[in-house]
């Protein structure tokens, strides 16, 4: 805290007298994915590196050395669990593109401090979705982008953001879901008849801190599943059907007493599985067939495809911090499921493709959704006249 107050000192003049400089800075967590890459790589494909210096804050610089060419610098921020914290170099660094830079994109951290009025800092944050985040969204920010007006009012009085702060718009990471990927093969290896995808949000933070009113996090990691039993039986519907299950851990879960294993039709994921095949969560999400999740807010977007959708509803009304709205499970349009019979009923749907809430599904996207027409980067791009 000392170093931040002393830097800021030194910087607030500098920044008086140094201009703008033709900068983009990008943040994420994981390092380099979600709603900041998406919207970096269309800026990259538009040639924008060629007027903008791109700076990316990573944790480890290291692994993308040499990545891209000058146009592109990564240099080192504080890490998010915040093991890793930055030197006084490193630090100078940071804050120095963070007052100079004309544009900056954030998804999970905020920026330090804001130095110069010219600068326009915006939040694309990491999911709209029904749950409260009950954090400053706008602290800090010029802009927030969130998916639907329909939550204004919950925005501005649960997430602290004034309401000039926000902007309704699609994250950039949703141009992923309708971009042809082989983010499946690259994971699995193999070719399935039909792949589902489960996201089930982190019932006890990695810090320790439980979300729930009773931590009902088992050996497997996932909802309603309690044993290894159970996933072993879970893999032979899917052995039967030629399906793929992909479980992808939320990057919050602690995982330390978990004991989950992949299986023949049955693949347990984490960020760095995904990072280390550098495949992308939502180009993952668009090759899958169908999502199993709960409260996440991946389902607000990966309703724009239309696909169906089962919701985990165990502990619906056991999760501390609420919702945005009252009547939570009239915004979740697909099969509710609390046992063990109801995700293979809904495997086995699956398996014939039957489908009985596409109208719903349409029904709730139009509401949690205010742009469902698809080119989300080009229309930031363009909002922010990034030419």
């Amino acid at each position: 805290m000392m170093m931040e107050k002393t830097l800021r000192k030194w910087l607030k003049p500098l920044a008086k007298v140094v201009p703008l400089q033709n900068v983009i800075v990008f943040e994420s967590h994981s390092d380099f994915c979600d709603n900041s890459r998406a919207l970096f790589e269309y800026m990259m494909s538009e040639g924008l590196d060629k007027r903008y210096k791109m700076v990316w804050l990573v944790e480890n610089p290291s692994d993308f050395r040499g990545k891209f060419g000058n146009g592109v610098k990564f240099i080192k921020v504080d890490s998010e669990d915040e093991k890793t914290m930055l030197n006084w170099a490193e630090k100078l660094v940071y804050y120095y593109y963070a007052a100079t830079a004309r544009f900056a994109f954030y998804s999970h951290r905020r920026p330090p401090f804001k130095l110069n009025k010219g600068e326009v800092f915006v939040n694309l944050w990491h999911g709209t979705g029904p749950k409260n985040a009950n954090c400053d969204l706008g602290m800090n920010f010029d802009y927030v982008i969130y998916s639907s007006d329909t939550f204004k009012k919950a925005y501005v009085e649960s997430d602290k953001c004034k309401e000039e702060q926000l902007l309704a718009m699609g994250s950039p990471r949703n141009d992923l879901l309708f971009i042809k990927s082989d983010a499946l093969s690259k994971l699995s290896g193999g070719k399935y008849r039909k792949s589902v995808v489960w996201l089930p949000t982190y019932r006890t933070h990695m810090t320790g801190e439980e979300h729930y009113k009773a931590d009902k996090t088992s050996q497997t990691g996932i909802p309603i599943i309690s044993s290894q039993k159970e996933l072993e039986e879970l893999n032979e519907v899917l052995k039967d059907n030629d399906m793929l299950l992909v479980i992808k851990f939320h990057p919050a879960q602690n995982l330390e007493n978990i004991k989950s294993r992949s299986h023949s039709n049955m693949l347990f994921l984490t960020n760095k599985d995904l990072s280390d095949k550098d495949v992308q969560l939502y180009s993952l999400l668009g090759e899958a067939d169908a999502l199993i999740t709960d409260i996440s807010s991946v389902y607000f977007d990966y309703l724009l495809t239309n696909k169906p959708i089962a919701f985990t509803v165990d502990d619906i009304y056991e999760y501390k911090a609420g919702y945005l709205v009252d009547n939570i499970l009239e915004y979740m349009p697909g099969r509710h499921m609390v046992s063990f019979e109801d995700i293979k009923s809904f495997l086995a749907e699956m398996a014939i493709s039957k489908d009985d809430y596409a109208l719903e599904r349409m029904r709730i996207n139009k509401l949690v959704n205010k742009d469902t027409e698809g080119e989300f980067s080009k229309k930031i791009v363009e909002h922010f006249n990034i030419v």
